[in-house]
């Protein structure tokens, strides 16, 4: 943070899956580590937790009055009156849903670990601390990126190659688990189709 104040530089921080925290971890808003810092600005929305992305709405949190004026001047959102109600909604009565959703995804990543160690060995998988997106190392097998995607691709299945996200994600790849875990197991049944150990 000292680099970012002495160049007078914003900090945004996106914690759009911060309330996707796995059994035993918490999610700490940069806020709360740098609570007089001005210059940082939190991101947040429903949309990855309660599934309200056509909604279209987020919340930019701008502790810093001058901050937020001069956002306010620059940015005007008129959203629409249900998404508004929608997302109160969320944030007001859907708690016991929130921890049943959290605990559903805890148990799929469970799942998916044992279904690795056990049919695919090659594959390096921990669950994350939070989200519904599991970064899957598939270095072992030797392959290249797009003959990774390919091999999924023959077999029915469309998951994201880890260089889409990052400079050194080749070899791995990124699978969004938000699903009944009845596709999870299908998914897992046709990767390991695609690579017989």
């Amino acid at each position: 943070m000292e680099i970012c104040r002495a160049y007078k530089v914003a900090v945004i921080s996106d914690e759009i899956h911060g309330d996707l925290v796995r059994s035993g971890k918490k999610h700490l808003p940069l806020t709360s580590l740098f609570p007089s810092e001005k210059r940082v600005i939190v991101c947040t929305s429903p949309s990855k937790t309660f599934n309200l992305a056509g909604n279209h709405l987020a919340n930019i949190i701008i502790s810093d009055s001058e901050l937020r004026k001069e956002w306010e001047q620059r940015y005007h959102y008129m959203p629409n009156p249900i998404s508004v109600e929608a997302t109160i909604s969320a944030y007001t009565r859907a708690g016991q849903w929130e921890e049943s959703l959290d605990r559903y995804i805890d148990g799929t990543f469970e799942m998916m670990e044992n279904y690795f160690q056990l049919h695919m060995p090659r594959i390096h998988f921990s669950a994350p601390e939070a989200t519904y997106l599991a970064w899957i190392d598939m270095r072992e097998y030797g392959l290249s990126q797009e003959e990774i995607v390919d091999r999924f691709l023959k077999n029915g299945l469309i998951i994201e190659g880890g260089d889409q996200f990052v400079a050194d994600g080749e070899g791995f790849v990124r699978m969004n688990v938000a699903a009944p875990r009845q596709v999870i197991r299908e998914t897992l049944e046709r990767m390991k189709t695609a690579f017989p150990e």
